[in-house]
């Protein structure tokens, strides 16, 4: 068949027009005018190549080449093809000038954002938000996979954001690694990012994967066997695909590093950012005062802390996180109850984890004065509420790759406490209190310090605000797909 093909190209072209790829060694046809192939709407050509086409497309193939293109062909050039899977070792094929004029299509695994959405999912809608110029301008096109069809924001969809949905298997693992391929090959992008520590199998695009931190391989009995030994294989096979690692913090950049022996210059650290409505410039620590554009924010404040079961006469300590041991929610607990004058605690997150926790019992046996309300989800609007409506935020976890709760607490004008370790000690050190020991003595005191004076545990508010904005995180983002092309 290849010399069926070179007999029809020496027939319409000559040898001018034939180049020999020094990746694959094939022969394609370039774009280039035809000296027999002209017609009144200008020349016609198509790059093919005669070993990846079907005898009746091979022949079919041919006897255009040997003459002008009829009325209705389509003149616009088209890009070679390859369907073969890559050669191990070889170096990728060079884009053609023709692929470098089209916007960049990029495809995101969406199912993490499909329905209550965690830390994964925030970082995927504030990159998907930050695209939605790009997209509205016709320099990007974007294509979110999913189990279900899911109901777009206005804005991504005005913008020209498509979803790609097919349908639910029986568990979202089971749909990642039999349903996800298919999707990706009908979206037919030119990259894929795996915004969830995994990339889906058989992929024939370049990829990226972000690895937001390694806490189930420092942790791994936090989790049942069977799911730590799956978030284990599942990170260090993208991790070992993926040509760029996305995280967020160097703290994470450092993990990656020295747990999968990745290149440090295949990792790229990225800013995550704050969602819309939380930073209000006016917002006062605890005070519940309006934003710029919020003059109904006390009213529903009130309404939410009636809702909560909350006193008006005890200050609120929040925490918003997946409840994890590494979290240490019974310390926690007990610290509450040793603040002075005493405090309730509102804690936002699902059980997670081999061993679930008895909230109750525990706020119990320590004697909190207040009450210990329980939301294991609770959406982004009533979020922004509940930052605001608190006094102070605390986060005692032992590992995280950022701390993103943190961050909206500071945005929203509420001080922090965190414990001063890995990532939380590069990222909030100097913005909020930290706390070198895990006693609830200390965190007691850190909590009665930033009650009697919220400064100390709200410094910097303006250069955070500054720093980490999801459109920095996107254009990162970006940065790193492109050089997945490269």
């Amino acid at each position: 068949m290849a010399a069926i093909g070179a007999t029809a190209s020496s027939r319409a072209m000559g040898t001018h027009g034939r180049k020999t790829t020094r990746a694959t060694g094939r022969t394609i046809w370039e774009n280039r005018p035809l000296g027999r192939c002209h017609s009144s709407g200008g020349t016609w050509t198509r790059s093919v190549d005669a070993r990846t086409l079907s005898m009746r497309d091979l022949l079919r193939t041919a006897r255009r080449l040997g003459g002008a293109a009829p009325p209705d062909a389509d003149t616009r050039p088209t890009k070679h093809v390859d369907d073969r899977p890559p050669v191990h070792g070889a170096p990728p094929p060079r884009p053609s000038p023709t692929t470098l004029l089209l916007p960049m299509h990029v495809a995101i695994d969406f199912s993490e954002s499909e329905h209550q959405p965690t830390g994964v999912g925030t970082f995927t809608g504030g990159v998907v938000d930050a695209w939605c110029d790009r997209v509205a301008a016709g320099s990007l096109r974007l294509s979110l996979l999913t189990r279900e069809e899911v109901a777009l924001p206005e804005a991504w969809r005005l913008a020209g954001v498509r979803c790609r949905a097919s349908g639910r298997a029986a568990h979202p693992i089971l749909w990642q690694r039999t349903r996800l391929p298919g999707l990706v090959r009908e979206a037919a992008p030119d990259v894929f990012l795996g915004p969830a520590y995994a990339l889906p199998p058989r992929l024939r695009v370049p990829a990226a994967v972000a690895l937001h931190d390694l806490s189930f391989e420092r942790f791994p009995r936090a989790w049942s066997w069977r799911e730590s030994w799956r978030r284990r294989l599942l990170a260090r096979d993208a991790a070992r695909r993926a040509r760029r690692i996305v995280t967020i913090s160097h703290f994470s950049a450092a993990e990656v590093e020295a747990l999968y022996g990745v290149p440090r210059e295949k990792i790229v650290v990225v800013p995550l950012g704050v969602r819309p409505g939380l930073a209000h410039p006016a917002a006062a620590a605890g005070t519940g005062a309006d934003g710029p554009d919020d003059h109904d924010a006390t009213p529903r404040l009130v309404a939410l802390r009636r809702e909560l079961g909350l006193r008006d006469d005890l200050p609120t300590v929040l925490h918003v996180g997946t409840l994890l041991a590494r979290r240490n929610l019974p310390t926690l607990i007990a610290a509450a109850a040793r603040v002075p004058g005493g405090a309730q605690l509102v804690v936002v997150g699902a059980h997670a984890g081999s061993s679930p926790l008895n909230l109750d019992a525990l706020a119990l046996e320590a004697g909190l004065a207040g009450p210990l309300v329980h939301l294991p989800w609770i959406e982004a609007a009533r979020l922004a509420d509940l930052y605001r409506l608190a006094d102070v935020y605390v986060s005692l976890s032992e590992y995280e790759g950022f701390g993103l709760p943190v961050l909206e607490a500071i945005a929203s004008g509420t001080p922090a406490v965190v414990l001063g370790v890995g990532a939380s000690q590069e990222l909030w050190s100097g913005h909020a209190l930290t706390v070198s020991r895990l006693e609830p003595e200390s965190v007691a005191a850190a909590i009665a310090a930033v009650l009697e004076d919220p400064a100390c545990g709200l410094q910097g508010r303006d250069a955070l605000l500054e720093r980490y904005t999801w459109k920095a995180c996107g254009e990162a983002v970006l940065k790193a797909l492109r050089e997945c092309l490269a």
